[in-house]
């Protein structure tokens, strides 16, 4: 899965649009006040989460397939 896959993924499983951002790919036009990122950054990935302005990074992966399923599993596994 990439950054297009999980995309298209979150939406077939009905996850609302503002609760995340995918650089390149997925920009809300309302985000909340909390919520995941999926960016690239010189040789690796990463997953973060942004409570009130504050970043957290979660994850980093050197394969993108790895951050995108870590991302899919933050927002559709309530136990993840």
């Amino acid at each position: 899965m990439d950054s297009k896959t999980v995309h298209t993924r979150l939406r077939q499983a009905g996850v609302a649009d503002d609760f995340y951002r995918i650089e390149g790919v997925h920009e809300p036009q309302a985000p909340a006040t909390e919520l995941y990122t999926l960016r690239y950054r010189a040789d690796h990935w990463e997953v973060i989460f942004t409570e009130r302005g504050q970043e957290s990074i979660l994850a980093r992966y050197t394969a993108e397939t790895q951050a995108a399923q870590c991302l899919y599993q933050k927002l559709t596994d309530p136990l993840s």
